[in-house]
């Protein structure tokens, strides 16, 4: 039990469970959803044509599979896998053609339809996918040139791109040139979107590790290349990688730091110079020099660090006992 729900966790089967729901409205458009359909099967992606609450737009959902959904059942006493919220893929993509996105603007209804969308899928990250906008709007500026009765005016398209991304949180848009970059696009989306839900989440000293500089000339680099937890206290500033090494071979992994850093017995100043005696090592494996206070108070006050301001060499930045 405890093997499938980690070969679960660690989205191996992401691909196979991931369903696009595509409402009917994108697939009738011939020149989007026939591509689409036979795009997605040729990826080994599943769809299913459905009735969207709101027209034109594409959900994705994750379909547990029953031996896995079973195991979490026994966990977590949940009757249906299928509604819990490790099945919901909380992003919607709404296809708009170039000429129903204009009309939309025109009439001054586009952002009544952005709070529809955001009223009906609470939580989600909207995507406004539009295909051939400029291409339209260029053809309708030369028509208008050749026949200036054409009553046609150009929509503040980029004002309104603008807001969008300014005024909502978690909403933005796509510009697509034409319909094989708008199945591109959904099909890159979602493989994504199967991925990231079984992604670690980032946290400063992972961002900042997988951006570490390891010298050339250290010698444990390669172990450094393996270990995260190595790999992050390299990323500490001002942290030499032999410093991080020396520390990281007292304390094999975080949680055997973090489990002294938490102990309610000891008093912060003596959290701060916990690292200070260990002694880092040369090439040759010899002892060498003291960390020292400077580079144990640092790594402290970085890890422990409730303020993403903090100075972590100011010394009224310490906390008490």
């Amino acid at each position: 039990m405890e093997k499938a729900i980690q070969k679960w966790e660690s989205g191996k089967f992401a691909l196979e469970c991931i369903t696009v729901e595509i409402d009917n409205s994108v697939i009738q458009r011939g020149s989007i959803g026939g591509p689409l359909l036979s795009s997605l099967t040729e990826n080994g992606l599943s769809y299913e044509p459905t009735k969207n609450r709101i027209s034109g737009s594409i959900l994705w959902k994750l379909d547990v599979p029953d031996d896995i959904a079973q195991a979490f059942s026994d966990l977590n006493n949940s009757c249906d896998m299928n509604q819990n919220p490790l099945s919901q893929v909380k992003y919607v993509a709404i296809v708009l053609e170039a000429e129903e996105f204009c009309n939309l603007i025109s009439n001054g209804s586009f952002f009544d339809h952005v709070q529809r969308v955001c009223d009906g899928y609470p939580g989600f990250t909207i995507c406004y996918i539009i295909n051939k906008l400029m291409n339209y709007i260029n053809k309708c500026e030369q028509s208008q040139y050749k026949n200036p009765s054409n009553t046609w005016r150009r929509p503040p398209v980029e004002e309104v791109l603008c807001k969008l991304a300014t005024h909502y949180i978690n909403v933005h848009s796509r510009q697509c040139i034409d319909e094989a970059e708008v199945v591109e696009h959904l099909v890159g989306l979602t493989s994504s979107l199967a991925k990231c839900k079984f992604r670690k989440p980032l946290t400063w000293l992972s961002v900042q590790a997988n951006g570490a500089v390891i010298p050339k000339g250290f010698v444990h680099k390669d172990l450094a290349k393996k270990d995260t937890w190595l790999k992050a206290l390299i990323a500490i500033p001002d942290i030499q990688p032999r410093y991080a090494f020396a520390i990281w071979k007292k304390y094999p992994c975080m949680r055997s730091l973090l489990n002294e850093y938490m102990d309610g017995s000891k008093t912060v100043a003596e959290k701060e110079l916990l690292l200070s005696d260990l002694k880092w090592e040369d090439r040759l494996g010899d002892e060498g020099k003291r960390l020292g206070n400077k580079c144990s108070r640092r790594v402290y006050r970085m890890l422990m660090a409730q303020n993403g301001d903090l100075d972590a060499d100011d010394p009224e930045a310490g906390g008490r006992s």
